[in-house]
């Protein structure tokens, strides 16, 4: 039979401590927070670039083009691809209606913003404008004329730019994220700013063209297709345009006249003063004296209208030549003055008829009686 062994387990009676220090482990771990904090910083500055060589190259671009719509495509795309946005559109205001109108428009709901009109202080872009700073969506969420707003579509965050020509608004530019989570941030308005600024001088520059072109075509249709004569009197009394009505009337050729004071040629006993050159004076329109090329008076019926034209006060003047109309005058105020002394004629020899008719007859009665 065998023995069996009993064994007693060993216990343990202390514990042994290793000091270790982790000074430089708590260093790194920093180091590398700091690390990665200074990369996201770089890529985030990266990232920032190159948006921004995004938009100013873009904005060069769109330099090249002439059509007005082509450029405000290429804008609110570059926007959108610069602010990694969904979709978006380009406002433009009209001063005449003080509406702001949709001139262009990208993502979703293209066909319904297409040539939308909001009232300033309507709506997220009308509120954008009237107050003339950026707004983002997630700054009025909880604004009362926000709240109570339809919304078209689900946007997670979305911004409005007014476009300024110093303290004008010419337009805004509406911004939208449905898809991406991430909101739009106060330092993506300094790039859009860039595209922004470079639009609003666009809108102002083509309005001011095309301005200037209308004004040109209504001079030059009055100027060219008017019957009577014309021409256009800077403040400086010059003329700085004149028709080929005018021309016949006075007799001069057009290189003669432009450029020269007025009075040489219309009202020179007048030369010493401009009248209704203030815009807010009546339209003169009287008698006057032309002068003709061999120094005889030409009598005319001038009217003269104040305008501005590019920016300037100018006079418009229109005349016709009236002497065969003043020699019809005076054709029939002889033909008159003829007739009154006929008819002074004839009533005197009426009356005289009368007069000895009734001495006949007094006679014959005087007669009778003795």
């Amino acid at each position: 039979m065998g023995v069996k062994k009993h064994t007693t387990a060993k216990k343990a009676t202390g514990m042994i401590a290793v000091p270790r220090d982790v000074t430089e482990l708590k260093r790194a771990e920093e180091e590398r927070v700091r690390a990665a904090a200074d990369r996201a910083r770089v890529e985030e500055m990266e990232k920032r670039i190159q948006k921004m060589r995004l938009i100013y190259e873009g904005s060069r671009k769109m330099a090249l083009s002439l059509e007005p719509d082509e450029i405000y495509n290429r804008a609110l795309e570059l926007a959108c691809t610069a602010m990694e946005a969904d979709g978006g559109s380009l406002m433009t205001f009209d001063e005449k209606t003080d509406e702001l109108v949709v001139k262009v428009a990208s993502g979703s709901q293209k066909e319904i913003a297409l040539g939308k009109r909001l009232k300033l202080g309507e709506r997220f872009a009308g509120h954008a404008a009237q107050m003339k700073r950026a707004l983002f969506m997630h700054d009025v969420e909880d604004e009362p004329w926000f709240k109570s707003l339809k919304k078209f579509e689900e946007i997670k965050s979305g911004m409005s730019i007014p476009l300024l020509v110093g303290d004008k608004v010419v337009g805004v530019i509406n911004l939208k994220r449905t898809q991406r989570d991430e909101k739009f941030i106060k330092s993506d308005v300094g790039l859009v700013s860039i595209l922004a600024d470079y639009v609003a001088s666009i809108i102002e520059r083509n309005r001011a063209e095309e301005k200037l072109k209308k004004e040109k075509d209504f001079s030059e249709t009055l100027i060219k297709k008017n019957p009577f004569g014309f021409m256009l009197v800077n403040s400086k009394k010059e003329i700085v345009d004149i028709n080929s009505a005018a021309l016949q009337i006075i007799g001069r050729e057009r290189d003669e006249v432009i450029g020269k004071i007025c009075h040489k040629f219309i009202c020179p006993a007048e030369e010493n003063r401009c009248p209704v050159f203030d815009l807010g004076q009546k339209v003169d329109h009287s008698e006057k004296i032309a002068l003709g090329s061999n120094g005889q008076n030409i009598p005319i019926l001038k009217s003269v209208i104040p305008i501005e034209l590019e920016g300037e006060k100018c006079l418009m003047e229109t005349f016709s030549d009236i002497i065969e109309l003043k020699r019809a005058r005076e054709e029939l105020e002889a033909k008159i003055k003829q007739l009154e002394e006929f008819h002074e004629l004839v009533v005197g020899r009426e009356l005289k008829m009368k007069q000895m008719e009734a001495e006949l007859v007094r006679l014959r009665a005087k007669l009778g009686e003795k």
